[in-house]
């Protein structure tokens, strides 16, 4: 078994607790985690932070999963956002 370095010695992940079925805009996912609209959407871009284009827009959305896995993968202090555990 490959060690993703999510789990804990419970075997439980780390991140769970961030996690819900919320959907950021850019401008959300920004405030959300210090970082400006410009950096989010360059990220979302560049396959850095996944997301997903509306069709026909401009607009991009970040499921919470994917904004919390990128914070954690790129050891981004919890403290440092406006994430709140469950």
């Amino acid at each position: 078994m490959v060690d993703s370095g999510y789990e804990d010695d419970s075997g439980d992940d780390p991140m769970k607790k961030y996690y819900n079925d919320e959907v950021y805009t850019t401008t959300q996912a920004a405030q959300i985690s210090g970082f400006s609209v410009k950096k989010i959407q360059e990220w979302v871009d560049s396959g850095m932070l996944k997301g997903y284009r509306i069709p026909g827009t401009r607009k991009r959305n970040i499921p919470n999963k994917f904004l919390v896995d990128f914070l954690y993968e790129s050891e981004i202090p919890f403290e440092a956002t406006n994430l709140e555990a469950r």
